[in-house]
């Protein structure tokens, strides 16, 4: 069965909208659909000063992935009365996961956006613009969307979404995360799936060669058996 798994990052409580407008309009075609929910107002993702703690948002963020599949991760921008906001919890996230979608949504999309063209248009220096532009674009997001529609934009995507090659690698090995891998790369040998789905997930060197090898050998299973 098919099964889907998401999480939504807002510093205000959406139990109730995920619920009501996502996972009661898409179970009926996905049964098996669950999510997590990081909720950055509680104490608990605080430091002392009442400011968010990423290092505290980064470790519930483990907490909710380990041993799953995560298909999609919706992240607010702006955060009340915070120096930090959606582009700095995607920054940080990306250093645990590179592979996963993730859409950033807000409620005042224009006042993101605003400011790198109001600088452009007062002081005409394209540079300046194309470095703030390049900060959006190196925070590796996959969407941008208005905060009222996130809801429909995850379902479309969820339903949308056929999985990639990679991100089904990593989903069967976590299945079997405790077994030891003894053959077929030598550099492996001896870890468990676990530790084998990290590297492939951080895609390091070896993670990368494991997967072109696993490749390049069903390939050639195929060919044999045609």
């Amino acid at each position: 069965m098919e099964s889907k798994y998401f999480i939504v990052i807002d510093d205000k409580d959406q139990n109730k909208v995920i619920n009501e407008g996502i996972i009661e309009k898409i179970r009926r075609d996905i049964p098996s659909i669950e999510y997590g929910f990081i909720n950055l107002g509680l104490r608990e993702f605080q430091t002392k000063e009442h400011l968010i703690d990423i290092d505290k948002v980064l470790e519930r963020f483990v907490q909710l992935t380990d041993q799953k599949h995560i298909d999609l991760i919706a992240c607010d921008y702006e955060f009340e009365g915070e120096k930090i906001n959606g582009l700095d919890i995607i920054h940080s996230i990306r250093t645990l996961n590179k592979k996963v979608p993730i859409m950033l949504y807000s409620g005042k999309q224009d006042d993101v956006l605003k400011p790198i063209f109001q600088k452009y248009e007062k002081n005409k220096k394209p540079l300046e613009v194309f470095e703030d532009i390049k900060v959006l674009l190196q925070n590796n997001f996959d969407d941008f969307v208005d905060r009222p529609n996130y809801p429909n934009e995850i379902i479309r995507q969820i339903r949308s979404s056929k999985g990639d090659l990679n991100l089904t690698l990593l989903k069967k090995l976590k299945e079997q995360e405790n077994l030891i891998f003894k053959s077929l790369f030598p550099k492996f040998e001896g870890q468990t799936l676990k530790q084998i789905s990290n590297q492939v997930q951080k895609k390091t060197i070896d993670g990368i060669e494991f997967s072109e090898e696993l490749l390049e050998q069903v390939i050639s299973y195929l060919i044999k058996m045609n």
